[in-house]
């Protein structure tokens, strides 16, 4: 199994169902696969195997199998499944560029990098912001892309992942959900400036929507024992969320209408 280590990386461990021992058999960057004397894991984005011994620590050198592999560092999850004779395994998406449409569905083009997850139009409609897969190290940055100018800038780059990445209605701020000291949590930070947490690590949130005088911030946030609800939050640091919609059903997709005073989302 995989647990979180220092500085929220992950570690290998072996758990003996019978007596409870468990040994850490060191860092990791995905799930592994074990079948006789070989692991199958991830290095740097690749699919790689490592002959283990009889007590499972790795030996010798890693051998790549594919250079490139789909994999999500922050879960340890990996797309690859091994039997003594089959090996079955997904890569990263060859093409994922955000792309704009007529009104026919005719391709008009394309902007920012590829692998790009989504993406949200600033108010202004000068500027999309977008989270985009980096394959090599299994993470999300949050990337911000002119529309004008048909070119993007990467705003964060960390060794965890930035998603739902919103700029404010003034353009002069960032807002994502980072995850650098666990479940992912809202922080903000000035374009060229340093990331601030505006929630404290709780459930796991992601960002729906500023309000249209950049005052608030709206976010869902999935809870035990209500599920997914939404909250708003002083677009500052260290604020306290406020409950907008807290329900036992799914209360997601929030955005806030151009008056200020009314607020749509989608429940189930």
């Amino acid at each position: 199994m995989i647990v979180p280590g220092a500085r929220f990386g992950l570690h290998l461990h072996v758990h003996s169902l019978r007596s409870g021992d468990d040994r850490d058999l060191g860092p990791t960057e995905s799930r592994v696969e074990i079948v006789g004397d070989v692991m199958v894991s991830t290095h740097e984005g690749a699919l790689v195997a490592q002959h283990v011994d009889k007590n499972l620590q790795r030996i010798g050198t890693p051998v790549v199998i594919s250079p490139a592999v789909w994999f999500y560092r922050s879960l340890g999850f990996a797309e690859f499944s091994v039997s003594p004779r089959t090996l079955v395994y997904a890569t990263p998406a060859a093409e994922g560029h955000a792309t704009w449409l007529d009104r026919s569905g005719a391709i008009v083009g394309t902007i920012g990098p590829n692998d790009a997850r989504g993406g949200r139009i600033s108010r202004d409609g000068r500027h999309i912001t977008m989270p985009v897969m980096d394959a090599a190290h299994g993470t999300a940055d949050a990337w911000i892309a002119d529309i004008s100018r048909a070119s993007a800038v990467k705003v964060t780059n960390t060794p965890w992942s930035e998603g739902s990445p919103l700029l404010s209605p003034d353009g002069q701020f960032l807002a994502y959900s980072g995850e650098p000291d666990g479940p992912p949590h809202i922080f903000m930070q000035s374009l060229g400036g340093t990331p601030q947490a505006v929630t404290a690590v709780r459930g796991i949130q992601y960002l729906n929507d500023w309000s249209p005088d950049g005052t608030t911030l709206l976010f869902r946030e999935l809870d035990p024992k209500t599920n997914i609800d939404l909250w708003t939050v002083a677009a500052r640091p260290n604020s306290q969320p406020v409950p907008l919609l807290r329900t036992p059903f799914n209360e997601t997709n929030g955005r806030r209408h151009q008056d200020r005073t009314e607020s749509g989302m989608t429940s189930r």
